[in-house]
């Protein structure tokens, strides 16, 4: 996850110099990520329900009241096993989510301080590594494959300005839907986050 953390904050920076309307804000936070349910054996192995944490960055340019659009990121990696009398398999998953979306901001009143609601629908990218290590004698033994998927997310975040500064407080809500094809069966890998953070404002 950490080499595409990498890669979003460039496209953040070639973002900035395109950017054609009044204001950006570049926003830095701390996540709680709640992975997708999955059923049948596959909940043992793969994203079911879990809570991990996650860093978020977000950017996005827009009018004060009107339409805009922004990047966004976030990911999680996590280990799984299970285990009985023929061995033990291993599993870990990391998937990372840049999502790209279209926003139309809200001003909450008329005064230039005031809290501001953002709308979300885009569509995420998500780079997944799968890798699996089995002591079953059964098994074929390890695996690790890696696959690139697009869905859909949608989300909301509200921004609240501190006075007489360019920072803002930030909170975001935003889901994404993925499905991997690494095991053979439509895997839920796509998340729902919670985040809050701090961002600063360019105008």
């Amino acid at each position: 996850m950490k080499k595409y953390l990498i890669c979003f904050i460039v496209l953040i920076i070639l973002f900035f110099n395109v950017n054609v309307y009044a204001e950006s804000v570049l926003g830095i936070g701390y996540g709680k990520i709640v992975l997708p349910s999955n059923s049948d054996i596959y909940s043992l192995i793969s994203p079911n329900g879990e809570d991990v944490s996650t860093p978020y960055i977000y950017w996005n340019t827009s009018v004060r009241d009107g339409f805009g659009y922004g990047l966004s990121f976030s990911g999680y990696n996590i280990k799984k096993y299970v285990k009985d009398s023929t061995g033990r398999v291993d599993t870990e998953w990391d998937v990372s989510h840049f999502s790209i979306f279209a926003q139309y901001q809200i001003p909450l009143s008329s005064n230039k301080l005031s809290p501001l609601l953002g709308l979300r629908l885009g569509g995420t990218i998500a780079p997944i590594t799968y890798n699996a290590s089995s002591t079953v004698t059964s098994s074929s033994g390890n695996k690790s494959a890696n696959e690139t998927k697009f869905g859909p997310c949608f989300g909301a975040d509200i921004q609240i300005p501190l006075e007489n500064t360019s920072f803002v407080v930030f909170g975001t809500v935003e889901k994404s839907i993925i499905s991997s094809t690494i095991l053979d069966q439509d895997i839920n890998v796509g998340a729902l986050v919670y985040a809050v953070g701090l961002g600063y404002r360019f105008k």
